[in-house]
């Protein structure tokens, strides 16, 4: 289970501290106190302290087989989005285990520290030169995933929710467990409600029946196997059926 610590909460903790003192009745020194110690905890951080806003990360156990990332376990240059900001080049990793984007937040003396950023203040990232959008922005409940990846949100949205699972299997190739193979699921989105797509069937399925024969024709054409379909051969599908107003 990950151990979440609001980064201010020692500075919210210290500031209740101040005003309880005793001797610290001077209005002139106790404003000198607290200016001094948010000088001292802005100092400690170079990130943007707009980005900066979630939990302490604990990384998993590097005794645990596999890892819990998108992609591979390494951090990466990123980019995320919060309201009109973006902050560029920043470290990122995606745990797909529990849905949560994580920042290598460096400290002023060279420290590094993983921080996992809040998820009701991030609307989107990129990573791998793939956008996660926060569920939020297609109308979704709270019970929805945090970050869908997105392919296409024009008159179509089509979303990929990515996941792993740990896997609590103890032998002595596994002696503290395992994480899953990635587990990619694949959606549209039309008024806040989410469609699952299997495969190819249920994907035509979505469209009315006069428009399938062109949408079938198209697929036929360019040769495209829906399940072994890159990302960029599933946008032209998309954006064929988007431009054509298919769902019309």
């Amino acid at each position: 289970m990950q151990h979440k610590h609001s980064l201010w909460f020692l500075l919210t903790f210290l500031l209740l501290l101040f005003n309880h003192i005793p001797g610290q009745t001077q209005t002139t020194s106790r404003k000198n106190n607290i200016t001094g110690l948010l000088e001292y905890t802005a100092s400690r951080y170079e990130v943007n302290d707009r980005l900066i806003h979630g939990f302490i990360y604990s990384l998993p156990d590097s005794r645990i087989k596999g890892h819990p990332y998108y992609k591979e376990n390494e951090w990466v240059r990123g980019t995320v989005y919060i309201g009109d900001d973006s902050f560029d080049e920043v470290w990122l990793k995606y745990d797909i285990a529990i849905d949560q984007v994580i920042l290598k937040a460096r400290f002023s003396n060279n420290m590094f520290r993983p921080i996992e950023l809040n998820s009701r203040r991030v609307d989107s990232f990129k990573l791998h030169n793939t956008l996660f959008v926060n569920a939020k922005h297609y109308g979704l409940s709270d019970a929805a995933p945090h970050y869908l990846e997105q392919i296409i949100d024009q008159n179509l949205t089509f979303v990929r929710r990515h996941g792993k699972n740990f896997i609590s299997k103890y032998d002595e190739l596994t002696p503290l467990g395992q994480y899953s193979q990635t587990q990619s699921q694949s959606f549209f989105i039309e008024k806040g409600d989410m469609e699952r797509i299997r495969g190819r069937g249920s994907f035509i399925r979505h469209f009315r029946p006069n428009r399938r024969k062109k949408i079938r024709k198209f697929i036929r054409n360019h040769q495209i196997s829906y399940r072994k379909a890159d990302k960029q051969q599933l946008q032209e599908l998309l954006q064929y059926c988007n431009q054509n107003s298919l769902t019309e």
